[in-house]
């Protein structure tokens, strides 16, 4: 896990922090107990340490502050708070020395003056396969007893696979014709579940950042329990990576936009591949955020004109599309119809992907958030203020007649384009509204403000990344159970 961004100063890796320095990291903890043992006296040793079967297998340890061993680490705040490393002090969160194939750990003596099960947590601290060895011996040299678990550890990233969106550029005339790359291959579990979680990032995301969510949802997924393959797909949108003076990337809304409809036919490709080719017997199942459901939006749209339904389930969390283009009977949105009357542009979004629920074979869900930050209520920089006085794009060359849009006065033929960079929507973002119809049916809303509180921080558009685990744990929850619903 990280802390901070590749080439930030403050990066680093959280293994080698000295304790658990927030909540957050207990997500990369699981629990080891040592069970039945004796009370022992003086002259007992109880040490563990690592016979390395592949690479460099390591752990670090610490004291569970649960008395029964439990996981309320992960879905407690009050726990988790007890189980944090004390800078001033050696609480729970203190980190033994490291165990590996050169270095044994001697437990205290303490622990074991009483008889019962001993409780920790521990996390990898090098990658590979090894034997984990528990010995009991008396003076340092008669061992009385051994026992062993083997532990397989692997890099986070290596455990989901990733893929990545090509043949996208920014230039006129504008071609559709995006590819797909797998970049990595996840090893499948005997008893893996035949479920395939697809996740779709939103706009502005740096590589550090998207590596960042990515794993963080595939690990908070994991400790609600999905057992299926989770799959990451990252598309082109124009980020910090792209800029040497920072901010910049801020004024790249409406060319994301563009770079999200031209990934789509990659996105469309890849889907088809994955249920088609590669796993004809499970579930595809997947959830866009922000930006990320224009790229799926056109990529259904492009599944229902080639006659593919490739998808289970689709959720759309706090969606950048505007509401219309699922639902048209919606009422028009009065700031933007004051927008129009000074500056009239093409209805272009109403109804624009059609029937996409065609090709979604069980559910589409609305995950909405009425006080979205980057949706609706930031005082500046939102959605709305873009869709108001960004469209027509004017600075980049892009005017409207009120039908039509132009490009340095020649007229657009692609809609894509247009809805990029001329044409205001009539409603708001579908991610920031109640109600909607159309493709989603009443019954396949959730409200992320009423049910799990997200609200107008600025990290609430993408709290389910950036909250600690243990705030999230009812929201995982339904995202599985929205992911693998039936109609």
């Amino acid at each position: 896990d990280l802390a901070g961004h590749e080439g930030n100063p403050q990066y680093r890796i959280n293994s080698s922090d000295p304790g658990i320095t927030c909540q957050r990291d207990l997500e990369d903890f699981a629990r080891l107990w040592i069970c039945g043992m004796p009370a022992l006296t003086n002259g007992y040793q109880v040490t563990l340490s690592m016979n390395a079967l592949s690479g460099n297998p390591a752990i670090n340890l610490v004291n569970a502050v649960e008395t029964n061993g439990g996981t309320l680490y992960l879905t407690d705040s009050n726990t988790a708070y007890a189980q944090v490393y004390d800078p001033y002090g050696t609480g729970p969160g203190q980190k033994r020395p490291t165990i590996s194939a050169t270095n044994a750990l001697t437990l205290s003596a303490n622990l074991f003056t009483n008889s019962g099960n001993k409780y920790f947590l521990f996390e990898g601290r090098g990658i590979g396969q090894g034997e984990l060895v528990l010995t009991i011996s008396q003076n340092g040299t008669n061992i009385l007893a051994q026992t062993s678990t083997w532990l397989d550890l692997r890099d986070v990233k290596d455990l989901f696979e990733h893929v990545h969106i090509e043949n996208v550029t920014d230039y006129s005339p504008n071609t559709f014709l995006s590819t797909y790359k797998e970049d990595n291959f996840a090893d499948a579990a005997a008893d893996e579940d035949k479920k395939i979680i697809v996740f779709v990032h939103g706009w502005r995301m740096g590589m550090s950042d998207y590596k960042s969510f990515s794993e963080t949802m595939f690990k908070r997924l994991y400790w609600q329990g999905f057992g299926g393959r989770f799959v990451s797909i990252r598309w082109p949108t124009k980020s910090k990576d792209d800029f040497k003076l920072p901010l910049l990337d801020y004024a790249t809304y409406n060319e994301s936009e563009l770079r999200a409809f031209k990934s789509a036919r990659g996105v469309s490709d890849y889907l088809n591949h994955l249920k088609q080719q590669r796993f004809p017997d499970y579930s595809v199942n997947v959830c866009a955020h922000s930006m990320g459901n224009i790229v799926m939006m056109e990529a259904l749209k492009r599944d229902v004109s080639v006659g593919r339904t490739n998808v289970n389930n689709y959720v759309l969390m706090q969606a950048a599309v505007p509401a219309h283009c699922y639902d048209t009977t919606l009422s028009n949105y009065a700031p933007f119809v004051s927008a129009e009357q000074a500056y009239a542009t093409p209805d272009t979004y109403r109804g624009y992907p059609g029937s996409i629920s065609t090709a979604v074979g069980n559910r589409i869900i609305n995950f909405y958030n009425t006080n979205d930050f980057a949706l609706a209520t930031a005082i500046v920089g939102n959605w709305e203020q873009n869709q108001r006085f960004f469209k027509p794009n004017m600075s980049t060359g892009y005017t409207s007649d009120g039908t039509n849009g132009f490009k340095d006065s020649v007229l657009l033929t692609e809609n894509r384009e247009v809805m990029s960079f001329v044409s205001r929507p009539r409603s708001k973002a579908v991610g920031a509204q109640p109600g909607v119809g159309g493709v989603i049916t009443s019954l396949d809303q959730v409200d992320l403000k009423g049910n799990f509180g997200f609200d107008t921080g600025w990290d609430e558009h993408s709290a389910q990344f950036n909250w600690n685990i243990q705030r999230l744990i009812a929201f995982y929850a339904e995202l599985l159970a929205k992911l693998f619903s039936e109609p």
